[in-house]
């Protein structure tokens, strides 16, 4: 507590007209506390300093520095050249600032900003290309309450250098069922996912980061879960690559409505299952060829219709009269070899033994024929009835 100087026979001014008179004024160094003494300076009122504060003293009790001034307060070891800190008051009209709140031990430390205003932004830069780090040393995660935005370019590094499996993730209930989560727990991770954007209009690419040459994409649903693509938007769905279903069960289904009375269905429920059917396309006016596939050497091809329900080859095809190349079902490697149908007799050409069914035959000599010379001369076969 400051001694009170109630004594009037204690006043410097009592012992000299000029401090009486003017005030105690000097330009030389006023030093207090000589051969080692330490005494205390109290002052009442105002301190009005127009130069440098420099030594090591503590200033105790409320402070109030009122400046305009881009300097007006700093602090370091060359004064205002390239200070630790650094308080800028020169702004017109400034009515913005920032309160440091202390707490006991464990309870942190709080920063906010002063305004007159209801609302206030917080701006935190660093200097020309340098960056921000939030929590570099600690171990501690960063928290960023709900509605948070990060705006510009913001490569967070310290804060997901973790192998956690959790080490960032994105929800309203924070680390609770995630919206997004990164799971950096696997050992020696080299791999990851680059999301790239495009203009208006444009596709939005995902492709997967990786030290080495080749990395594989892995997407999967949760349990007994599917995975939906472009069951929103209207446009088609591209593969550009070679499709690997890996199932157990029905592996591909396509239609409408999905897996309920599907266009096409792929089903791989046989145990050790080793065949299936490869399409093969071809060029303009090629064949594609339906086949079946195997581990092994032979293999059956079934087709099959439902229930009471017929296989119709060429519905297309009207029949033709005297037969057609396009009327026709051909058998093996031997061109133009098979079943031909028309109405009249038959006069296209076709390989020896090939068969012709005549649509108006209406005799036992007019219903059906056989190629005899793989040109297009067809002898009747005479039937019973």
């Amino acid at each position: 507590m400051a001694q009170s100087l109630t004594n009037k026979n204690r006043l410097l001014e009592k012992y000299s007209q000029v401090v009486r008179e003017d005030g105690l004024n000097t330009n030389k160094n006023v030093n207090i506390g000589i051969n080692g003494a330490t005494p205390n300076l109290w002052v009442a009122g105002n301190v009005t300093v127009g130069g440098s504060i420099s030594g090591g003293s503590d200033l105790t009790g409320a402070q109030t520095i009122t400046a305009t001034s881009a300097n007006a307060l700093s602090v370091g070891q060359n004064g205002n050249t390239n200070p630790a800190l650094n308080v800028n008051t020169n702004t017109a009209s400034s009515a913005t600032g920032i309160s440091v709140t202390s707490a006991a031990a464990g309870s942190g430390l709080a920063i906010a900003t002063i305004s007159s205003g209801t609302n206030e932004n917080l701006t935190i830069d660093a200097k020309g290309s340098g960056t921000v780090t939030i929590n570099g040393t600690a171990t501690g995660i960063v928290a960023l309450p709900a509605s948070s935005t990060i705006g510009g370019a913001v490569p967070i590094t310290t804060p997901l250098t973790s192998s956690s499996a959790t080490a960032f993730q994105v929800g309203p209930n924070g680390a609770t069922n995630p919206s997004f989560n990164i799971d950096g727990s696997t050992a020696s991770a080299a791999n990851g996912l680059n999301i790239k954007s495009a203009a208006t209009g444009g596709a939005l690419a995902l492709s997967v980061i990786d030290s080495g040459s080749n990395s594989s994409l892995t997407i999967n649903a949760k349990g007994s879960g599917t995975i939906q693509i472009g069951n929103t938007s209207t446009g088609a769905t591209t593969l550009g690559k070679a499709v690997i279903f890996t199932s157990s069960a029905t592996a591909f289904t396509a239609g409408p409505n999905g897996s309920t009375n599907p266009t096409l269905t792929l089903v791989t429920n046989t145990a050790s299952g080793v065949t299936g059917v490869s399409v093969t396309n071809a060029a303009t006016g090629g064949t594609t060829a339906i086949a079946a596939t195997d581990s092994g050497s032979n293999s059956n091809l079934s087709i099959a219709a439902k229930g009471t329900g017929t296989i119709t080859v060429q519905p297309g095809v009207a029949t033709p009269a005297a037969g057609s190349a396009a009327a026709s079902l051909l058998f093996g490697s031997t061109a133009s070899f098979g079943v031909y149908y028309g109405s009249g007799a038959p006069t296209v050409s076709a390989a020896q033994g090939s068969i012709y069914l005549r649509s108006d035959g209406s005799s036992t000599s007019t219903r059906l024929y056989v190629n005899t010379n793989g040109s297009t001369t067809w002898t009747n076969v005479t039937t019973a009835a």
